[in-house]
């Protein structure tokens, strides 16, 4: 016991270090919160970060996608992503930068240019500057005191069935799709609704919680991980699964999971005659395996 106590201590502390890090807003848990940090082209001052915020909304619509694979990525952000009600992608982005110079602050702005590009089989959204570097590499590079924020809320058509997604720090929320996944937080909530997982599906946040729910059918590998955080997943009882699902310090239970006083932390077993392969996983949280 002792040692499953130490072992929540640390992860605690990695993610308290983790928001710090971020050096950005987001929202958890439907409050927002705010982190900064200071760079050292930026006076070094800790407080350069803290300062009103300015902000700019751009919109994308396109049709005829030459791929079904999307990817979206970002250092700091919210990702949501839902079905769209025809054939066209379209991409919200709701922009913020926050310091201390106004004048910065608008430089930054007017560099941060989002679109929509393809190769092959992939469309891949893309943040550069007006010169066409890399927006983040150049923001590091000149004004990594100030805070950049990119929300982005995405309507995909049914075509894609590959999403991939990634930020820094965010939530990360798909609703009604059916696609292959593979999303990752650093310090957020990955929350799924309503969607069928395809192929190989992984979902991973160092800090926070996952959920979901939907079915599993055309799945051959499904992961879930968190390193503080509770898993909740939700799929029909008749699923056919290979379930493995652990953690380090926290409880087991579900329809799906059936535990002892010898084992309280580990399950694993065929559900259904054996099927997909899912893991679940949490180093300080809960796993809740069960129908839906």
């Amino acid at each position: 016991m002792k040692k499953r106590y130490f072992s929540f201590i640390a992860l605690s502390m990695v993610f308290i270090m983790l928001l710090m890090a971020t050096g950005c807003g987001v929202r958890v848990n439907g409050k927002e919160y705010e982190f900064f940090k200071s760079g050292q082209n930026e006076k070094n001052n800790i407080l350069g970060g803290i300062g009103e915020q300015i902000t700019n909304d751009q919109e994308i619509i396109q049709d005829n996608l030459g791929g079904d694979e999307l990817e979206v990525s970002s250092n700091a952000g919210n990702i949501d992503i839902a079905k769209s009600d025809d054939s066209k992608i379209e991409i919200k982005v709701d922009k913020k930068v926050r310091g201390a110079s106004s004048q910065t602050k608008k430089l930054i702005l007017d560099n941060l240019i989002v679109s929509l590009e393809n190769s092959g089989n992939e469309n891949k959204i893309v943040v550069k500057t007006k010169d066409g570097k890399d927006f983040w590499e150049w923001q590091q590079d000149h004004h990594k005191a100030y805070q950049v924020t990119l929300n982005f809320d995405i309507k995909l058509p049914d075509k894609i069935k590959v999403i991939n997604a990634n930020t820094g720090a965010g939530n990360i929320d798909i609703v009604d799709v059916s696609a292959e996944l593979s999303l990752s937080t650093g310090a957020g909530n990955v929350n799924i609704n309503n969607t069928s997982a395809y192929g190989v599906c992984k979902l991973s946040t160092g800090a926070g919680n996952i959920e979901f729910e939907g079915n599993i059918d055309k799945a051959d590998s499904f992961d879930a991980s968190t390193g503080v955080g509770n898993v909740k997943f939700e799929v029909p009882e008749a699923t056919k699964m290979s379930l493995d699902a652990g953690t380090g310090v926290g409880v087991l239970n579900g329809s799906f999971i059936e535990t002892d006083d010898s084992n309280k932390f580990h399950f694993q077993g065929d559900i259904n005659g054996g099927g997909t392969k899912v893991k679940l996983s949490t180093g300080v949280g809960n796993v809740k395996a069960d129908n839906n």
